[in-house]
């Protein structure tokens, strides 16, 4: 991949903490730059300088500070420094957001594939207190065609994880003095020319938000910029009169309301004229993020919901998460809080403040749950959000052969009592919904879906001894009282054909008892890391 610089400018009003995680999160980037330029525009603080002074040994002639006489705004601090990069493609970096760490490694895939592109953005989550609780994420259009349109309203890139062409933002003129909107109007001088965009629909940054962001968008001063902006542009041809008056309408208005109606007017309706819309905020709550049944049901899900209109978190209640799958999920955009602090018997009490503290910060639109716990805990919310579970077994039977006699008796009333205050229950089978229907009126019946997989190896029906004209049976599960599978055994040996042969493949509780049932024709093959090869030499 090309080398790229990281262009950075700080002033002295930015918090040193801030600007040491903005800096380490270029550091930890998989593809590391071979050039940083932090601009300090005007005299820093001691703070800042000692935070400037660390990183300057940590990374030695990587990091060229160049420092300002005075304080000149963002836009001639960019130009200033855009000067002192080496390379050609240069990463824009804010001085107080966190990069994901493959950000600039998916920026310099799309130059690399897409020659035509001078200037590639992506999606940016907004926070408040801790970049794992999203407050709002910005979603720019995709294709160039898109940002082409999209920019006659609204700011078509994500400026604080930009990255451009060295060559075409000098060609535009580069920054010029605009307030507090030197990037849009660059774009636009930029696009107009016949440079193209492309903005990557996956999240690359965490932004800082929160009120002063919506106060620097405020008073008649910036409403005046923005009205000169649209002027710019319908002089330019890029608008009509019908889009200048709509647009400035829009803009000014927002820019002279209060801060909290501002704030409101943003979230609500200026995101819907031009930015992320309708965006459904879900979370899922599971125990903990293993190999089973309900964290495959999970994890599929997340995979394949449209990041542009579902912003999604996923709580575990307890310990044990495959630390790999979480660090995944993060990875791609997915907020992922780990409750610390909760056990099983505090959850049945009702002490579960961590819990529904997330819930109340998340912001959710959704919550859905997966278990008799996390069913319990949604059902004593007070929230807006809509609750829905997937009810993945019979707990007639479950739970019985989980708990016994007495303490069955006593999970299933708690359940069902939770369940009945949910906005729905989705049984994952039919026999399932059959049982359940008795009990529950807001159940239905949706399918669990199986992901179309590939197998890792080869599997021949020789190596574990099975004829190649044979039919053959596969069982792959736990091997346990609830799956039936001594039952599965008894009555293949007992009803087989001469040319049949089950492979089972699990381990569990009744393992011993299920070889002791089996004949000649039954294979008992363990637990295996690649089913999908004994599934394709398999018939049923």
């Amino acid at each position: 991949m090309q080398n790229y610089s990281v262009l950075m400018s700080v002033y002295h009003k930015e918090k040193p903490e801030y600007l040491r995680q903005a800096i380490e999160s270029i550091q930890s980037q998989t593809v590391p730059a071979s050039d940083f330029v932090l601009v300090c525009d005007g005299p820093l603080n001691p703070e800042l300088d000692a935070v400037i002074a660390v990183k300057q040994q940590e990374m030695g002639m990587t990091l060229n500070v160049v420092r300002l006489e005075k304080n000149g705004g963002l836009g001639n601090a960019l130009n200033e420094g855009i000067k002192h990069c080496k390379n050609e493609l240069i990463a824009r970096m804010d001085s107080d957001d966190i990069a994901y760490p493959d950000r600039c490694e998916k920026q310099l895939a799309v130059f690399s594939a897409h020659t035509e592109v001078s200037i590639c953005s992506g999606i940016v989550e907004e926070f408040t207190t801790s970049p794992e609780i999203i407050d709002a994420r910005r979603v720019p259009p995709e294709t160039n065609a898109e940002i082409v349109e999209f920019a006659k309203k609204r700011n078509p890139f994500n400026h604080p994880c930009v990255m451009y062409k060295k060559s075409a933002v000098e060609a535009a003129g580069s920054y010029q003095d605009f307030y507090l909107l030197e990037d849009y109007y660059l774009w636009l001088r930029m696009l107009m020319a016949g440079y193209q965009g492309y903005n990557i629909q996956e999240p690359l940054l965490h932004m800082r938000a929160g009120s002063e962001m919506y106060k620097r968008r405020a008073g008649w001063k910036y409403a005046k910029t923005q009205m000169r902006l649209f002027r710019f542009m319908r002089g330019n041809g890029f608008i009509g009169n019908g889009q200048y008056i709509k647009s400035c309408v829009i803009r000014s208005g927002s820019a002279l309301a209060p801060n909290w109606l501002r704030k409101l007017m943003f979230e609500k309706v200026l995101r819907q004229y031009g930015e992320d819309v309708n965006v459904i905020r879900i979370a899922y709550v599971i125990y903990y993020i293993v190999k089973n049944g309900p964290s495959s049901v999970v994890l599929n899900l997340i995979d394949n919901l449209n990041r542009l209109e579902y912003d999604i978190a996923l709580i575990t209640l307890f310990e044990g998460n495959n630390a790999k799958v979480v660090s995944a999920l993060r990875n791609n955009g997915v907020t992922v809080y780990e409750c610390g602090t909760l056990s099983r018997m505090k959850c049945l009490l009702g002490q579960s403040k961590e819990f529904s503290d997330v819930v109340e910060k998340g912001n959710f639109d959704i919550l859905h749950t997966h278990g008799i716990i996390p069913d319990i805990l949604s059902s004593r919310l007070n929230t807006t959000a809509k609750c829905i579970t997937t009810l993945h077994n019979n707990m007639y039977e479950d739970y019985l052969d989980t708990y016994g006699y007495i303490k069955s008796h006593i999970f299933i009333k708690w359940h069902l009592s939770a369940l009945r205050k949910l906005d729905k229950c989705v049984c994952c089978s039919k026999s399932v919904y059959d049982v359940m229907r008795r009990q529950l009126s807001n159940v239905s019946f949706v399918r669990n879906g199986i992901e179309p997989a590939q197998a890792n190896s080869i599997v021949t029906r020789d190596e574990i001894n099975v004829p190649e004209d044979a039919r053959v049976f596969l069982y792959a599960g736990v091997l346990n009282a609830r799956k039936n599978i001594v039952w599965l055994i008894d009555n293949f040996v007992q009803y087989h054909e001469s040319n049949e042969y089950l492979l089972v493949l699990g381990n569990g509780g009744k393992e011993a008892e299920c070889k002791s049932k089996v004949d000649d024709h039954v294979r008992m093959l363990g637990f295996q890391t690649d089913p999908i090869a004994y599934m394709n030499i398999s018939d049923v």
